[in-house]
């Protein structure tokens, strides 16, 4: 009509499959006229990002900042002593985040066995941090991301904790306390028990 008018409309968005869901709504041009006969032009575009999907956290281990850069020799679960890990008893941790994401952060990470340090990484899907062991016999040693720690930037939750890092560190080398025996004369071919 000549004096304008309001219109209303149900726009229901498409699930989305990975990542989002871009939505757009607008009026093409000649699709009305007014009483005069006038045909309109083509409005503004509103549009957003649609996005249900909730995202997730990865965390991976190396024994080397070089190996974390290059994405190479991650460790996984298992037994391990000094020697194979390094003097520091230092893992180098990264995570990735399936989505952008801009509230995780260190105090998100549940650990176990060590201190966290050297955290880097904001509004990313790629995160980092240090690991740093502590000494003892067999330390179980884990890094975990709880369930509902962070949001993607639509503030769907992490509704599902992060796969469990988890190792045995033994850094206590076994020692002999005593050695027994019993006393006497023995022959050349006799047997001795030594416990």
């Amino acid at each position: 009509n000549s004096g304008g008018g309001i219109y209303t409309c149900l726009l229901r968005a498409n699930t989305p499959t990975t990542g989002f869901t871009l939505c757009e709504i607008k009026v093409i041009e000649g699709k009305c006229k007014d009483n005069e006969g006038n045909i309109n032009s083509t409005s503004n575009v509103f549009n957003f990002k649609y996005d249900n999907i909730r995202p997730t956290m990865t965390i991976t281990a190396f024994k080397s900042i070089n190996d974390r850069t290059l994405n190479q020799n991650s460790i996984g679960a298992g037994n391990y002593n000094q020697s194979d890990i390094n003097p520091e008893n230092e893992l180098f941790i990264k995570m990735i985040s399936s989505e952008l994401t801009n509230n995780f952060t260190i105090n998100d990470i549940s650990e176990a066995g060590g201190s966290l340090s050297d955290y880097v990484g904001v509004a990313t899907t790629n995160y980092s941090c240090k690991f740093t062991l502590n000494s003892g016999n067999s330390t179980i040693c884990s890094l975990e991301v709880p369930a509902n720690s962070f949001v993607d930037l639509a503030t769907n939750s992490n509704n599902n904790p992060s796969n469990i890092f988890t190792i045995n560190y033994d850094t206590v080398a076994p020692s002999v306390t005593s050695i027994t025996a019993t006393d006497g004369a023995y022959s050349a071919n006799a047997i001795i028990t030594i416990t």
